[in-house]
């Protein structure tokens, strides 16, 4: 339970952080108006400027929603785990209660261990986008 609440308190404050990237957002957003007409653009081409800022926001809340989403899944799945493997314990090693309670908990813990592979296999697959360092060997002449 209490990695539900820890996981609860955790979504709280993303949910705040995310209210105020909205209001740091608009604030630039109006900057980004004052700016543009300064530099002379058209109204168009200031508001589809701002059109993709927004839209950028929105994705990005997206990609943090579906994160949350995972997150809580995952804890969710440890937590049933954690209980089955503890209702176990009520049953005698060799009775089948004990049998199928293992075998649940087991099962839980194994999607919990797919769902942090299938998130960190594509991260290990990626290309990397650091340049390789410089060498400081020197050629033969």
């Amino acid at each position: 339970m209490d990695s539900n609440r820890a996981a609860f308190e955790s979504v709280d404050k993303l949910l705040s952080a995310r209210t105020a990237d909205a209001d740091a957002l608009e604030q630039q957003l109006q900057v980004q108006r004052d700016a543009n007409a300064v530099i002379g653009l058209t109204k168009e081409q200031a508001a589809a400027y701002n059109r993709t800022l927004v839209e950028e926001a929105a994705v990005r809340k997206e990609i943090e929603a579906s994160i949350l989403d995972t997150i809580a899944g995952r804890e969710r799945l440890q937590s049933y785990g954690d209980m089955a493997g503890a209702a176990a314990g009520f049953f005698g090693e060799q009775s089948k209660g004990y049998k199928v309670l293992t075998t649940v908990s087991q099962v839980f813990h194994a999607a919990e261990l797919a769902m942090t592979l299938a998130e960190l296999v594509p991260k290990g697959i990626a290309p990397s986008t650091h340049a390789p360092a410089p060498s400081t060997r020197r050629m033969p002449d």
